[in-house]
């Protein structure tokens, strides 16, 4: 028998925003909008599930801009290099890579999965983490047309 994770979506509401320290991968340093999308992972493995939340964002809001998170405790300079090489170049000025050494954000986003969020005035009204269901992906774009758009 083979055993995979489950196919679902975790939602999480008002969460307050941990604003920790990055760069992104052209080497300036990033700081947090106090409104706007962002989307997320805390590991390379998580890419499959975060290019599925980039391609429906890009598509169904292609006018709202978003920065994309890997977040870890530490980076190693090889980390670093992997992350940079699977990015492609016109995305790179909104990728980021943070150094979460209190794990703030490992903390409140359990399970810690790819995920994508809201922000809102410092709290993310909305997060959903893991791959996105066709109720999870329809909750989430109602909520940015309530915040963001709307």
């Amino acid at each position: 028998m083979v055993w995979r994770t489950p196919y679902e979506t975790v939602a999480l509401t008002q969460i307050l925003v941990p604003f920790t320290p990055g760069t992104n991968l052209d080497g300036e340093e990033f700081s947090f909008s106090n409104e706007g999308l962002i989307l997320g992972a805390f590991s390379l493995a998580d890419q499959r599930d975060l290019g599925v939340w980039s391609r429906l964002v890009d598509q169904e809001f292609p006018d709202l801009s978003y920065n994309t998170l890997f977040i870890r405790s530490e980076w190693s300079v090889r980390e670093r290099s992997n992350l940079a090489v699977s990015v492609p170049i016109s995305r790179r000025a909104n990728t980021v890579a943070i150094t979460d050494v209190e794990s703030r954000w490992q903390t409140i986003l359990k399970p810690n999965r790819a995920f994508a969020g809201i922000i809102r005035a410092g709290i993310m009204p909305l997060v959903m983490m893991g791959p996105p269901t066709e109720e999870a992906w329809d909750t989430f774009c109602a909520c940015v047309g309530q915040t963001l758009v709307g």
